[in-house]
């Protein structure tokens, strides 16, 4: 059986996971919810779970106060969120899963599944730490978690030279020459990248204009990023890249 609590203010969205739950998955419970971020504060910290649904926005408060006050996090964590850019960011550089509002039995099928394939919960603990570091805004340095074959990681994107696509898979070049080989498509982190100074200059890359010492001109061009890569800019890219970079 698969134990869930709920915190969320608003008592539709409370009803409704709950309705839903117990009439599409019988081996998945609601044990407990709570309404507030101190009720889920307590209600976190004398309860047995394995799977937290928490709201993101929850006045004058947020889940994120919830995670930061609570003594244990032996769980998984599932944000439900209407879109807020912010706060989805941060999720997603953490690693952790998010259902957006209004969510379906697919989308919760989807949750659950993900829970059992998992074999390292004890992650959680480590997504957090993420999480919060992110949204404090004493942190300028923002950190993404990357996941390969042993596992996440969580590395400062400052740090990132460049992405190189590889089909379904992307392969991260860091500043000290480390590389890790992702199960994510290059597509995935120009979006998730695209409130940093990254810019997609070929079907194949993805750049820190941050890294880029020069700009060779041609068709398309080339650009030389630090440890003297040298990489080609598609013909299409190349007016789009010059003005990312003429903001910098």
């Amino acid at each position: 059986m698969i134990n869930c609590i709920v915190i969320e203010d608003e008592q539709q969205h409370r009803e409704y996971l709950k309705e839903t739950i117990k009439n599409n998955f019988k081996d998945v419970a609601i044990t407990g919810e709570a309404k507030s971020v101190i009720e889920g504060i307590q209600l976190v910290n004398n309860s047995a779970f394995d799977i937290m649904f928490l709201d993101v926005r929850m006045p004058p408060h947020t889940g994120f106060d919830v995670l930061k006050s609570v003594t244990r996090r032996d769980f998984e964590v599932v944000f439900t969120t209407s879109y807020d850019e912010y706060a989805l960011e941060a999720i997603k550089f953490s690693a952790l899963d998010f259902l957006m509002k209004p969510y379906s039995v697919d989308d919760l099928k989807i949750t659950f599944a993900k829970f059992r394939q998992k074999e390292n919960h004890f992650l959680t603990t480590h997504k957090i730490d993420n999480l919060l570091h992110n949204i404090n805004p004493v942190n300028q340095k923002k950190r993404i978690g990357l996941s390969d074959k042993n596992g996440i990681e969580f590395y400062e994107i400052d740090n990132i030279v460049y992405c190189q696509s590889d089909n379904a898979y992307t392969t991260v070049f860091f500043d000290n020459k480390k590389q890790v080989v992702t199960s994510k498509p290059i597509k995935d982190y120009e979006k998730e990248l695209s409130n940093f100074p990254f810019y997609r200059i070929h079907n194949s890359f993805l750049i820190n204009l941050n890294k880029v010492k020069k700009y060779i001109r041609g068709d398309g061009g080339q650009v030389k990023l630090a440890d003297d890569i040298t990489l080609d800019v598609a013909r299409n890219k190349k007016e789009g890249f010059l003005q990312r970079l003429s903001e910098i």
